[in-house]
């Protein structure tokens, strides 16, 4: 069944006249010519314009925009450093982003403007004495160094906000478990009640905690009794939930916040638990106390090697919730698991020891999603183009463009295919801006479409 509906407002079309400010109209400029010179051929005269337009967006109080670049500085720099954190299809999806912000914003539709670019977020906010309930941890390799994601709810607001540390020296996640973090420990933290008065809070609900005599941070163990949480936070109906996400903006130009698809899933049942040895991805279907059912998804990663036994053992369990990031997909929910409460314990896969060497049940595969894996074919194609630049492409990469636009026409992605096409007809022998709008229209409605599988 064919998901290409069209524009998603204005952010599919072309870049509306008198979009914004002059920050906004450079860093436009910016992400042109970084696909069209392409991230590997990037001279060091990138770093100051870059910086540049860091602090013309960050005086305008263009605070989503700003964000985004500082994501894609992070990327070239990663780059330039032969990092491992370098991904070049999230290149691609930032360079989308500051094109589908100015589109929208300017067009005046579907968000208020302040709300595509951030322009009311403050930088930071203190705040006052904050109860959190931590849902877990997420562990991802930077290089060398391993990262860990704390995700805490704050009941009263309504929201998840994340503690962000980074490690040397770890290996695993399992090696965090021990490591201080904001005057506690990432394995206390993960799974414990948080009470503290040194908070400061970003515009993107990233806190930052002061450790000092005076204002302290108290961390308690937790059960996992995660019911008090507000509906805002916490699911029980699934087919609610999968009509929320449904009514929300698309992801490229709603406000930048961490952690904004974050829930805790009450459950009432796991009624399928299998793993798949080739692609080493554990699935299960859950279903909600109130109804309706999810697809949890956790695939195999070196840097959490016993994070699939644990999640098992844990969905073996009769556990009570789940608190995963949320998104659509394979035409319903899809859930990437972050901690689950079982027989009162609050479980953190990424946290687990264990080398991944226990035996999972083959409960066999689930369907293959043919249109998910032509989106992300062609959304991997689109991110080579930004890497390589769409001035040094090979002679080879237009008839790759047609295959690909083919594969989009057989899974039923009709409108996709055509913007594929029209970008291979704007490249030409000397690709300018119109090959980037190009390209940024493909990009977005890919982007868009996987959204709304």
């Amino acid at each position: 069944m064919a998901v290409d509906r069209g524009p998603v407002g204005a952010a599919a079309g072309g870049l509306a006249t008198g979009t914004s400010a002059p920050a906004l109209t450079a860093a436009l400029d910016l992400a042109a010519d970084i696909f069209l010179t392409g991230v590997s051929n990037l001279a060091a005269g990138f770093t100051p314009r870059l910086a540049r337009v860091r602090r013309d967006l960050d005086s305008a109080s263009l605070r989503w925009p700003l964000l985004a670049t500082e994501d894609l500085a992070d990327q070239l720099a990663a780059h330039a450093d032969r990092a491992a954190r370098h991904q070049q299809v999230l290149v691609a999806d930032l360079l989308a982003e500051l094109v589908a912000r100015a589109r929208v914003a300017g067009a005046a539709v579907g968000q208020p403007r302040s709300r595509v670019l951030g322009i009311e977020e403050a930088a930071e906010v203190a705040l006052r004495r904050l109860r959190l309930t931590a849902l877990g941890c997420r562990v991802q390799a930077l290089g060398e160094d391993r990262r860990a994601l704390v995700f805490l709810a704050d009941p009263g607001a309504g929201i998840v906000l994340t503690l962000d540390g980074r490690f040397p020296g770890a290996a695993t996640g399992a090696d965090l478990v021990a490591r201080r973090l904001a005057g506690s420990t990432v394995g206390v933290l993960a799974g414990g009640n948080v009470v503290t008065e040194t908070a400061h809070r970003r515009a993107d609900r990233r806190l930052r905690l002061a450790v000092n005599r005076v204002a302290r941070t108290t961390v308690s163990q937790s059960g996992g009794a995660w019911g008090h949480l507000p509906s805002t936070l916490l699911a029980r109906d699934l087919d609610a939930l999968a009509a929320e996400f449904d009514r929300l903006p698309p992801r490229l130009v709603r406000p930048r916040v961490d952690a904004e698809d974050v829930r805790v899933v009450e459950i009432a049942e796991v009624e399928y638990l299998g793993y798949e040895p080739g692609s080493q991805r554990l699935t299960a279907v859950v279903r909600g106390t109130a109804g309706g059912t999810a697809l949890v998804v956790s695939e195999y990663r070196a840097v959490t090697p016993g994070a699939l036994d644990a999640l098992a053992d844990a969905l073996q369990r009769d556990p009570s919730f789940v608190s995963a990031t949320v998104r659509r997909g394979r035409g319903g929910l899809v859930l990437t698991p972050i901690a689950v409460v079982a027989e009162g314990r609050v479980v953190v896969p990424d946290l687990a020891s264990g080398d991944g060497s226990k035996a999972l049940d083959d409960g066999g595969a689930l369907a293959p999603d043919r249109l998910t894996a032509a989106i992300e074919a062609a959304f991997e194609l689109l991110a080579e183009m930004a890497h390589r630049g769409a001035r040094h492409l090979p002679p080879s990469f237009e008839a790759r463009l047609g295959s690909t636009a083919e594969r989009l026409d057989t899974a039923g992605l009709g409108r996709c295919a055509t913007d594929l096409r029209g970008l291979s007809r704007a490249l030409g022998p000397d690709p300018g801006r119109a090959a980037f709008d190009a390209w940024a229209d493909a990009a977005i409605r890919l982007i868009a479409t996987a959204e709304l599988r």
